[in-house]
């Protein structure tokens, strides 16, 4: 019914370890933005609170 050989899984192995660590590392990227922006954007709001509470 199915004639995998050793070899074909293996590399069939490989090749979705090489995807995974693709969309790893652009998921990776993708949180590190979003946190850092929100970060700036927390940062920047608290700022302009602070600098309107003290006006």
């Amino acid at each position: 019914m199915y004639n995998f050989t050793f070899l074909s899984i293996v590399n069939l192995i490989q090749d979705m370890t090489s995807l995974f660590w693709v969309i790893t590392a652009v998921g990776g990227i993708i949180v590190f933005v979003l946190a850092y922006v929100s970060w700036v954007k927390y940062k920047n709001e608290k700022r302009r609170h602070d600098k309107s509470s003290n006006s």
